[in-house]
């Protein structure tokens, strides 16, 4: 597990944590879990992962 740090500036960031899993044919899969952010309605949230 790696721990990373996002946020709107220095001082509100927050940690989410990242996970590279090996799969079965020797390939890595690297995971994220990202949380919506007080005041970022729906629509920013889902703005910011639908890339």
């Amino acid at each position: 597990m790696i721990d990373m740090l996002a946020g709107p500036s220095a001082a509100e960031m927050a940690v989410f944590p990242t996970r590279a899993v090996e799969l079965a044919d020797g390939q890595t899969a690297y995971m994220f879990t990202m949380f919506q952010g007080r005041g970022c309605p729906t629509s920013c949230s889902r703005a910011s992962t639908s890339r």
